[in-house]
């Protein structure tokens, strides 16, 4: 049997991101939720540093076909993010900081994060979401 998924649910996937995501945390580790993301940098060990994105249709995102099916959507760069705490930076989390939600969270290029004097730059990264097969 066929399977089908309409691009219209694949670009709600990304819509989704795109519409409520506000920001974007560096972290050493798997974070518990979007709260344990904002409050981190002074409570916890594990968020190195955080940025805020633009929610909506916006310069931080980009929504497109996918590389190899359905659709994506990628986040911009981020440059010349405050480093507020030392630490060896693993994750990145997409994040509702308001409303302690989570929407994304992923491996990066492991980097130790010496300084708070230093600032970190997130490459630009995309969220894949393919066709059914």
């Amino acid at each position: 049997m066929a399977k089908f998924c309409s691009t219209i649910v694949l670009n709600a996937a990304c819509t989704v991101i795109r519409d409520n995501c506000t920001a974007i945390c560096v972290c050493t580790t798997e974070l518990t939720s979007a709260s344990s993301a904002q409050h981190a940098i002074s409570t916890a060990n594990y968020g190195l540093s955080m940025t805020t994105l633009t929610t909506g249709a916006s310069t931080s995102w980009t929504i497109g076909a996918g590389d190899v099916s359905g659709v994506k959507i990628t986040v911009t760069a981020q440059s010349s993010i405050a480093v507020n705490k030392v630490g060896v930076a693993g994750k990145v989390a997409l994040v509702n900081a308001a409303s302690s939600k989570i929407y994304y969270f992923t491996e990066c290029t492991t980097q130790s994060l010496a300084s708070t004097a230093n600032k970190v730059t997130i490459p630009a990264w995309d969220i894949e979401f393919r066709d059914a097969t």
